[in-house]
């Protein structure tokens, strides 16, 4: 930063104490530590140069001036991070500071802060050439290269145009590989300025790039000579000694080139040692030695706190490793959304609404993309979190001009069109899905859910095209013959499904997909025997599946008795000892339901001393049943310990703590009832079950407010649950009969065969002045439960 000379800086200063402050002794003392840090500077003494101006501020703090000198001495020893941070805490003196804080914005590619700080002001004419050339910079760092190199060259032909912007103009050109046009410059400014050591630096830059090594090692022992003394490490003399080095070591001078990064080590060994490090920890991370990169860059972090290109990488690491929690707090903390590499942006904002903080992840992609509007990566992982955030639109939005950018990603269609299904707007799915079928079909995905939404329309013409398209194209691909396939059972071709199915399963025989598939067509093509070998397979490939074998029961009891099916499932256990387990569970299961507890017990007791969770279930499911009989026999208090050790075994099932809670209830221990309920609730605040039991406590106990309440959040997770429905209507007979209409005949409707639903059907129907209706349900009810007194009084009631 360099827009103001030291001696204009102190000029100004002292000018403006003069006038307005020549009796402030605060003031007097800043002035007094201002020059003495000019004077520093001017002597190469950064260190002491940045302690007065230090006072300088804390003298004067209101001052801009001193401001703008403390951040351009922070700015020369290779610190624009400090000297942002100096300016936001001078926010109301903007003006005074506008042009230093965009330069220290730009000089880190922050070019969207500069750009919305120098959006709208209009300079004053002292400050319009400053302002064109960071405009220019501004531009050139945003990607405009050729327009800002326009603007350049206009402000370099202008007579008035300082040393410091040529400079500048000169390295772009560099940096743009214009090579001719930067020499041409080169050599015009140093015929002005031949001493100028930054100009030399450039021209030794242009011969190396020209393989001219003795040239270019010239200028940069030419350059040395001139550059100032200095007791810190500045920029200008390190990039000259590092391309000296680099220059020696080409002429074959290696003793040489050693001695200047001598030079570079001795003049800052922390920085030195910090650069080491860094290089290791990179080189560790790309060779896939993650925690060797890991434990370097912690311990850099160590020495080096403010180090945020570590704490970057740290943070990735920890991405990788799926440790979120610590990734977001490294990322957060020490990216710039407008600088960053897209990969460390796109791992900061998932990290961030992984751990539930999806505002600042969308706000951290929504800075990054005003730099890169264009980068699907960010428009994607943008749209993804929008839609997630209950933020459609933008969402739909951002996914919508990535695919206008490029149409053949696939994969957005795919995001877009789980969307639409989401909102039941399957048109706008299908074109999606329609678009990504005509890019790419092996994007078996997106061609997956194409066909499933087909098939879900029955659109019986567009299945058959798809099917056609697919197996002329990728008739041996095992996914596209699962579709096939898929497209078959639709069409009605069960048995080409089936010879489909049967090649895949050769091809991929351990996929519990197909083969499943291919058991529940056997099945339906009157086959249970060979359906059932076929859900034997798939539990021995997917044993803790047990939806398979509860498909696997009802197959082979198409071919058996109920009563055969246990000795059956035991027998293949026998032959089967790796799938024993689930076959046994299964066995138990069925002895239990048919009454055959001792015989359940006796094939149970072989996993007693096993820790198996499907072992705890055979157990648990046992101690149920013992429970229940207990129960029926009257013996409550011996039923709740057995439930309890069933309980014990299995801790989070719902059904075995309901049970609980009932025996609770028979043992005049609501309390203990409630207890139970409450934890169930607080698992699964949507468990209707329980919250209809604790519904009825309260009910018991006379507190209908508290027992209405109960239900309807029984309701509201689960509209259809009768119990809550039955209750409700019985609650709000009196005050509400109408709305208890609703809700009972809901119930009646939902379980037509139960008397006690039926019962509150009739009477509520009785008082909402329908006597006939109400006589005719009372009617049924007493067909199922004819000795019941309670729906006899009613039915008296009713008929007068």
């Amino acid at each position: 930063m360099r827009k103001l000379s030291i001696t204009t800086l102190v000029a100004l200063y002292v000018l403006s104490f003069m006038i307005a402050c020549s009796d402030n002794t605060q003031v007097e003392k800043a002035a007094s530590f201002l020059d003495r840090s000019v004077r520093y500077e001017q002597q190469g003494q950064f260190r002491a140069a940045l302690i007065e101006i230090r006072n300088a501020l804390q003298a004067d703090p209101s001052d801009p001036l001193l401001t703008v000198h403390y951040a351009r001495l922070l700015t020369r020893i290779g610190s624009p991070n400090q000297a942002e941070a100096l300016f936001k805490n001078q926010s109301d003196s903007i003006d005074a500071i506008r042009l230093a804080y965009a330069e220290v914005l730009l000089l880190q590619g922050k070019t969207i802060s500069a750009q919305e700080l120098l959006a709208g002001w209009q300079p004053n004419t002292l400050e319009q050439a400053e302002f064109n050339r960071l405009q220019a910079l501004q531009t050139y760092l945003a990607g405009h290269q050729q327009e800002a190199l326009k603007q350049y060259r206009v402000l370099v032909n202008n007579p008035a145009t300082t040393l410091s912007t040529k400079r500048e103009f000169v390295s772009l050109l560099l940096q743009s590989r214009l090579h001719d046009e930067a020499q041409q410059w080169t050599t015009q400014l140093l015929a002005q300025w031949p001493n100028d050591p930054i100009m030399l630096y450039y021209d030794a830059r242009l011969a190396y790039n020209a393989n001219r090594l003795e040239a270019a090692a010239a200028a940069l022992t030419e350059a040395l000579v001139h550059l100032p003394e200095t007791d810190m490490l500045l920029s200008d003399r390190l990039q000259v000694l590092e391309l000296l080095s680099t220059v020696l070591t080409a002429q074959g001078r290696p003793a040489e080139a050693l001695e200047y990064s001598r030079l570079i080590r001795t003049a800052n060994p922390e920085a030195f040692l910090a650069r080491q490090q860094y290089k290791d920890a990179l080189a560790a991370a790309s060779i896939g030695d993650l925690a060797t990169a890991k434990d370097a860059f912690a311990e850099i972090l160590n020495q080096f706190p403010d180090n945020q290109q570590a704490a970057l990488l740290l943070g990735l690491i920890n991405f990788e490793e799926g440790d979120l929690a610590s990734a977001e707090a490294l990322l957060s903390a020490n990216l710039n959304a407008e600088t960053a590499p897209v990969t460390l942006i796109q791992a900061t904002a998932l990290a961030q609404a992984e751990q539930g903080k999806a505002d600042q992840a969308l706000a951290v992609l929504q800075r990054a993309l005003l730099a890169r509007p264009d980068d699907l990566g960010l428009l994607s992982l943008y749209g993804v979190i929008c839609l997630n955030n209950q933020q459609e639109q933008q969402g739909v939005q951002a996914l919508r001009k990535a695919l206008r950018l490029d149409p053949s990603k696939t994969r957005l269609h795919l995001l877009l069109a789980q969307y639409y299904v989401g909102q039941a707007r399957m048109e706008p799915a299908l074109a999606q899905l329609r678009t990504a079928f005509a890019e790419n079909i092996q994007d078996w995905s997106s061609t997956g859910l194409y066909l499933t939404l087909l098939v879900r329309q029955q659109q019986t013409t567009e299945i058959q095209t798809v099917r056609e398209r697919i197996g002329a194209e990728f008739a041996t691909d095992p996914p596209a013959m699962w579709l096939m396939a898929v497209a078959d059972v639709q069409l009605g071709n069960s048995r080409s499904a089936i010879a489909l199915l049967a090649t895949l399963h050769t091809r991929v025989p351990n996929n519990p997909n197909v083969i499943s598939a291919l058991a529940r067509l056997h099945q339906q093509n009157g086959e249970p025997d060979r359906a059932a070998e076929l859900w034997l397979e798939a539990i021995r490939v997917s044993p803790t599946n047990s939806g398979l074998v509860q498909s696997l029961v009802a197959a082979k009891a198409q071919s058996l008795p109920v009563d055969a099916l246990p000795i059956w499932l035991i027998e293949q256990a026998e032959a089967r000892p790796d799938i024993a387990l689930p076959l046994h569970a299964a066995a138990v299961e069925l002895l239990i339901n048919q009454g055959q507890l001792a015989a359940a017990q006796t094939l149970a007791s072989q996993y007693h001393s096993s820790d198996l969770p499907r072992a705890h279930a055979i157990r648990a499911n046992v101690l149920r049943a013992e429970g229940v009989a207990q129960a029926e026999a009257g013996d409550w208090a011996g039923a709740l310990k057995t439930v309890d050790r069933a309980i014990a075994l299995m801790p989070n099932n719902s059904q075995l703590t309901l049970l609980a809670a009932k025996i609770d209830i028979q043992l005049a221990d609501e309390p203990g009832a409630r207890k139970r309920l409450q934890g169930l609730i607080a698992e699964q605040p949507n468990n209707a079950e329980a919250l209809s039991a604790l519904a009825g406590i309260s009910m018991a106990n006379g507190a209908s407010e508290l027992a209405r309440s109960q239900y309807q959040q029984a309701l509201a997770a689960n509209p259809d649950w009768v119990p809550a429905l039955n209750n409700l209507a019985w609650l709000v007979r009196s005050e509400d009969p109408a709305q208890a209409l609703l809700y009972a005949a809901a119930a009646a409707e939902l379980a037509p065969r139960s008397a006690a639903v039926l019962d509150t059907y009739g009477w509520i129907l009785h008082l909402n002045g329908q006597p006939a209706k109400a006589l005719q349900i009372l009617d049924a009810a007493l067909g199922i439960e004819p000795e019941n007194e309670e729906i006899r009084e009613h039915r008296r009631a009713v008929a007068g």
